[in-house]
């Protein structure tokens, strides 16, 4: 048993100043455990909004005009 707490002590210190070490010389705190997303695997998140940006100012545009040609084209109430 011994043997074995000798060798997690030392990796775990190992592992501290490995990352002591390494902040010293970063410019801050990075994460070690960050996930890296590939670009071409399927994950279900969409992010198509991102390439239709263009499509919903365009969307958004053609339907304030429509309401406005309505407004012109209905007869106003004169009270």
């Amino acid at each position: 048993m011994k043997k074995r707490e000798k060798l997690s002590a030392y990796i775990k210190a190992n592992r501290r100043g490995c990352r002591e070490a390494e902040l010293e010389v970063s410019a801050g705190w990075t994460a070690k455990t960050k996930v890296h997303r590939n670009k071409k695997k399927y994950d279900r998140k969409d992010r198509s909004w991102r390439n239709n940006s263009g499509l919903l100012i365009y969307m958004r545009l053609i339907f304030c005009l429509r309401i406005r040609l309505l407004e012109t084209f209905i007869p106003q109430k004169v009270s």
